[in-house]
Protein backbone atom coordinates (compact mmCIF):
# COMPACT_ATOMS: atom_id res chain seq x y z
CA UNK A 1 0.00 0.00 0.00
CA UNK A 2 2.85 2.40 0.86
CA UNK A 3 4.36 1.70 -2.53
CA UNK A 4 1.04 2.53 -4.21
CA UNK A 5 0.84 5.85 -2.37
CA UNK A 6 4.42 6.67 -3.36
CA UNK A 7 3.74 5.73 -6.99
CA UNK A 8 0.55 7.83 -6.99
CA UNK A 9 2.49 10.79 -5.58
CA UNK A 10 5.18 10.42 -8.23
CA UNK A 11 2.55 10.20 -10.98
CA UNK A 12 0.87 13.37 -9.70
CA UNK A 13 4.19 15.23 -9.66
CA UNK A 14 5.06 14.05 -13.19
CA UNK A 15 1.64 15.04 -14.55
CA UNK A 16 1.71 18.43 -12.85
CA UNK A 17 5.26 19.15 -14.06
CA UNK A 18 4.57 17.97 -17.60
CA UNK A 19 1.45 20.14 -17.83
CA UNK A 20 3.23 23.14 -16.34
CA UNK A 21 0.36 23.62 -13.88
CA UNK A 22 2.30 25.16 -11.04
CA UNK A 23 4.87 27.31 -12.79
CA UNK A 24 4.44 30.91 -11.64
CA UNK A 25 3.00 33.13 -14.39
CA UNK A 26 3.17 30.15 -16.77
CA UNK A 27 6.96 30.42 -17.02
CA UNK A 28 9.11 27.33 -17.11
CA UNK A 29 11.60 27.32 -14.28
CA UNK A 30 15.27 27.86 -14.92
CA UNK A 31 17.46 24.87 -14.31
CA UNK A 32 17.60 25.52 -10.56
CA UNK A 33 19.09 22.84 -8.40
CA UNK A 34 19.30 23.08 -4.64
CA UNK A 35 20.13 26.58 -3.54
CA UNK A 36 21.85 25.22 -0.47
CA UNK A 37 25.29 25.47 -2.07
CA UNK A 38 24.65 29.08 -3.05
CA UNK A 39 23.05 30.07 0.23
CA UNK A 40 25.81 28.51 2.30
CA UNK A 41 28.32 30.90 0.71
CA UNK A 42 27.21 33.81 2.93
CA UNK A 43 24.58 34.93 0.48
CA UNK A 44 22.91 38.13 1.66
CA UNK A 45 19.23 38.71 0.93
CA UNK A 46 17.62 42.00 0.05
CA UNK A 47 14.07 41.19 1.12
CA UNK A 48 12.58 44.16 -0.72
CA UNK A 49 13.77 43.01 -4.13
CA UNK A 50 14.06 39.24 -3.50
CA UNK A 51 17.52 39.37 -5.00
CA UNK A 52 20.91 38.32 -3.72
CA UNK A 53 23.20 41.27 -3.06
CA UNK A 54 26.30 39.22 -3.88
CA UNK A 55 25.28 37.34 -7.00
CA UNK A 56 22.24 39.14 -8.47
CA UNK A 57 20.28 35.88 -8.39
CA UNK A 58 16.51 36.24 -8.39
CA UNK A 59 15.25 34.11 -5.48
CA UNK A 60 12.18 31.90 -5.73
CA UNK A 61 9.33 32.04 -3.25
CA UNK A 62 9.33 29.31 -0.64
CA UNK A 63 6.78 27.09 -2.45
CA UNK A 64 8.63 27.28 -5.78
CA UNK A 65 11.91 26.53 -4.01
CA UNK A 66 10.37 23.45 -2.36
CA UNK A 67 9.37 22.21 -5.80
CA UNK A 68 12.66 23.08 -7.49
CA UNK A 69 15.01 21.33 -5.08
CA UNK A 70 13.64 17.90 -5.95
CA UNK A 71 13.91 16.69 -2.34
CA UNK A 72 10.54 17.88 -1.07
CA UNK A 73 8.13 16.59 -3.74
CA UNK A 74 5.80 14.90 -1.24
CA UNK A 75 5.51 18.03 0.91
CA UNK A 76 4.97 20.14 -2.21
CA UNK A 77 2.21 17.85 -3.53
CA UNK A 78 0.63 17.81 -0.06
CA UNK A 79 0.63 21.63 -0.06
CA UNK A 80 -1.12 21.58 -3.45
CA UNK A 81 -3.72 19.06 -2.28
CA UNK A 82 -4.36 20.96 0.96
CA UNK A 83 -4.68 24.32 -0.79
CA UNK A 84 -1.92 25.84 1.36
CA UNK A 85 0.44 26.46 -1.57
CA UNK A 86 -1.19 29.80 -2.43
CA UNK A 87 -0.76 31.02 1.16
CA UNK A 88 3.04 30.83 1.00
CA UNK A 89 3.77 32.16 -2.49
CA UNK A 90 3.70 35.67 -1.03
CA UNK A 91 4.00 37.31 2.37
CA UNK A 92 6.27 36.10 5.06
CA UNK A 93 8.93 35.66 6.01
CA UNK A 94 8.31 32.05 7.03
CA UNK A 95 10.45 29.16 8.10
CA UNK A 96 9.23 25.78 6.97
CA UNK A 97 10.81 22.82 8.74
CA UNK A 98 10.18 20.70 5.65
CA UNK A 99 10.37 16.90 5.70
CA UNK A 100 12.23 15.31 2.80
CA UNK A 101 10.61 12.68 0.61
CA UNK A 102 12.54 10.03 2.57
CA UNK A 103 10.98 11.35 5.79
CA UNK A 104 7.49 10.80 4.38
CA UNK A 105 8.52 7.25 3.48
CA UNK A 106 9.08 6.55 7.19
CA UNK A 107 5.53 7.28 8.36
CA UNK A 108 3.27 4.33 9.12
CA UNK A 109 0.60 3.19 6.67
CA UNK A 110 -2.35 4.26 8.86
CA UNK A 111 -1.03 7.83 9.15
CA UNK A 112 -0.19 7.96 5.44
CA UNK A 113 -3.73 6.86 4.59
CA UNK A 114 -5.18 9.49 6.91
CA UNK A 115 -3.06 12.20 5.28
CA UNK A 116 -4.45 11.17 1.89
CA UNK A 117 -8.10 10.91 2.99
CA UNK A 118 -8.50 13.63 5.65
CA UNK A 119 -7.84 17.13 4.31
CA UNK A 120 -8.19 18.78 7.75
CA UNK A 121 -5.61 16.42 9.20
CA UNK A 122 -3.30 17.07 6.25
CA UNK A 123 -3.57 20.85 6.72
CA UNK A 124 -2.88 20.52 10.47
CA UNK A 125 0.19 18.35 9.89
CA UNK A 126 1.58 20.70 7.24
CA UNK A 127 1.01 23.71 9.50
CA UNK A 128 2.97 21.96 12.29
CA UNK A 129 6.06 22.60 10.14
CA UNK A 130 5.61 26.34 9.55
CA UNK A 131 6.63 29.24 11.82
CA UNK A 132 6.67 32.97 11.22
CA UNK A 133 10.04 34.61 10.61
CA UNK A 134 13.12 33.49 8.69
CA UNK A 135 15.16 31.34 11.07
CA UNK A 136 18.58 30.25 9.87
CA UNK A 137 20.15 27.13 11.38
CA UNK A 138 22.87 29.10 13.20
CA UNK A 139 20.21 31.13 15.03
CA UNK A 140 18.47 28.03 16.42
CA UNK A 141 19.51 27.09 19.96
CA UNK A 142 18.62 24.02 22.02
CA UNK A 143 15.93 25.02 24.47
CA UNK A 144 14.34 27.61 22.16
CA UNK A 145 10.76 27.11 21.11
CA UNK A 146 8.47 28.76 18.60
CA UNK A 147 4.78 28.67 17.88
CA UNK A 148 3.75 27.16 14.55
CA UNK A 149 1.06 28.86 12.50
CA UNK A 150 -1.50 26.47 14.00
CA UNK A 151 -0.39 27.31 17.56
CA UNK A 152 1.55 24.11 18.27
CA UNK A 153 4.95 24.30 19.94
CA UNK A 154 8.04 23.75 17.83
CA UNK A 155 10.90 22.88 20.19
CA UNK A 156 14.56 23.19 19.28
CA UNK A 157 16.96 20.57 20.60
CA UNK A 158 20.24 18.97 19.71
CA UNK A 159 23.91 18.95 20.56
CA UNK A 160 27.04 20.16 18.82
CA UNK A 161 26.28 20.60 15.11
CA UNK A 162 23.06 18.56 15.16
CA UNK A 163 19.94 20.69 15.54
CA UNK A 164 16.58 19.00 16.02
CA UNK A 165 13.04 20.25 15.60
CA UNK A 166 10.64 18.29 17.83
CA UNK A 167 13.16 15.44 17.53
CA UNK A 168 13.62 15.64 13.72
CA UNK A 169 17.17 16.45 12.57
CA UNK A 170 17.88 19.34 10.23
CA UNK A 171 19.63 17.64 7.31
CA UNK A 172 19.30 20.29 4.56
CA UNK A 173 19.84 23.66 6.26
CA UNK A 174 19.21 27.22 5.14
CA UNK A 175 17.54 26.91 1.74
CA UNK A 176 16.79 30.60 1.30
CA UNK A 177 13.74 31.86 -0.59
CA UNK A 178 12.45 35.34 -1.32
CA UNK A 179 9.93 35.06 1.51
CA UNK A 180 11.64 32.82 4.02
CA UNK A 181 13.78 29.77 4.53
CA UNK A 182 13.40 26.00 4.32
CA UNK A 183 15.09 23.83 6.90
CA UNK A 184 14.99 20.29 5.50
CA UNK A 185 14.28 17.72 8.23
CA UNK A 186 14.39 13.93 8.41
CA UNK A 187 10.94 13.26 9.93
CA UNK A 188 7.34 14.40 9.56
CA UNK A 189 6.01 16.40 12.54
CA UNK A 190 2.66 14.63 12.93
CA UNK A 191 1.84 16.10 16.33
CA UNK A 192 -1.05 14.94 18.49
Amino acid sequence: MRAMILILGIIIVVVVVSLGIFYPNGQKENNFKQLSQTTNNNLQIDATSSTSQNNNIELMDIVSLARATGNFNTFFVAMLQSGLDGSFNVGGPYTIFMPTDKAFGKIDQKTAQRLVNDRQFLVKVLQNHIVSGARLKDSLRAGDSFESINNTTVSIGGTDNVITINGAKIIAPDLIASNGVIQGIDAVLIGK
